[in-house]
């Protein structure tokens, strides 16, 4: 999210915590504290594929519209696979909040 303030950054868990065994850093996002919380709360969306993207809702893109710069921002991963987010915990977290993310709630990329 173009932060270099260290102390507004957070390491974001993707799938909720739920003990140490959920404290892996293929389960961590490094993301500024709002953008942490939006994620938390199922608001903004993280794909990786070919092109990795921060997704937002357009219940957020409407209602904050300060947000809307961050739909559809590429996200720098580490060079190391095994540092990466990982797919599958993105997969989960995403379907943990896919009532936000019905066809009509969603910001996708027909709507650029």
């Amino acid at each position: 999210t173009r932060c270099e303030t260290e102390r507004a950054i957070d390491i974001a868990h993707i799938v909720p915590y739920y003990g140490n065994a959920s404290d892996h850093v293929q389960n961590a996002l490094p993301l500024r504290t709002d953008i942490h919380r939006l994620f938390d709360s199922g608001l903004i969306q993280v794909e990786f594929d070919e092109v990795n993207k921060l997704y937002l809702s357009k219940v957020l893109a409407g209602a904050f519209p300060d947000y809307a710069e961050f739909a559809y921002v590429a996200i720098a991963v580490p060079e190391n696979i095994d540092s990466r987010p990982s797919k599958k915990a993105l997969e989960i977290k995403n379907r943990l909040s896919k009532s936000l993310w019905e066809s009509s709630n969603v910001m996708n990329s027909s709507d650029q």
